[in-house]
C-alpha cells in the first residue's frame, strides 16, 4: 500500500492548500472498497500507529532475508490490527521467498522434490494464497504500470512544489 492510514488529511501538497481525502482518492486511484474497509485514509489510534510502525521492521527483515522474523512481526501486527494489509502482503511474500529458497531454487523440476517434502511445499503455497486473498478481500489490488507511473508523477510534482 502506498497510502498510509490517516485522519482527515491536512497537508499542503495540493497547490499550497490543504489536500482532502477525496483528492488523494482520485490522485492515487484508491478503490472505494479500500476506504470502506478502513485500509487507508482512516483515523489512527495510538495502537494503530504502533502497528503501522511495525511495517518498518518487516521491511528491514525482508531486506535482510530474515523471512521467519518477518513472519513473526507480521503475525504480531495482525493480532493487533486484523485489517493490516501490509502485514498480509509481507506474510504472502515471506512465504513465497521461503518456497523459492527451499524448493524452486533447489529443485528445477517439481518431480525432483521428495514426497516427504511435499507437505512443506503445499503449506507454503497455501500461506501465499491465503494472505494475498485476505488482502484482496479488503480491496487491495496489485498496482498496475499506469498506477505506478501516476503515483511517481504525483510524488515528483509534490516535491517540485516544496
Amino acid at each position: 500500500m502506498r497510502v498510509a492510514a490517516t485522519a482527515e488529511i491536512d497537508e499542503t501538497t495540493d497547490g499550497a492548500g490543504p489536500t482532502q481525502d477525496a483528492s488523494y482518492q482520485t490522485q492515487m486511484q484508491i478503490e472505494p472498497a479500500v476506504i470502506e474497509n478502513g485500509i487507508c485514509l482512516r483515523p489512527l489510534t495510538r495502537k494503530d500507529t504502533v502497528v503501522v510502525m511495525m511495517s518498518t521492521r518487516m521491511e528491514f527483515f525482508s531486506q535482510q532475508g530474515l523471512e521467519k522474523e518477518r513472519i513473526a512481526v507480521a503475525k504480531l501486527a495482525l493480532a493487533h490490527d486484523p485489517r493490516d494489509v501490509r502485514a498480509m502482503l509481507h506474510l504472502s511474500s515471506a512465504n513465497y521467498r521461503m518456497m523459492k529458497s527451499q524448493f524452486i531454487d533447489q529443485y528445477p523440476e517439481p518431480k525432483d522434490i521428495s514426497p516427504a517434502r511435499h507437505a512443506g511445499l503445499i503449506e507454503l503455497g497455501k500461506q501465499i494464497n491465503l494472505w494475498r486473498s485476505k488482502a484482496e478481500a479488503l480491496g487491495w489490488r496489485e498496482p498496475t504500470q499506469n498506477a505506478d507511473a501516476s503515483y511517481l508523477d504525483t510524488m515528483k510534482n509534490a516535491k517540485a512544489v516544496q
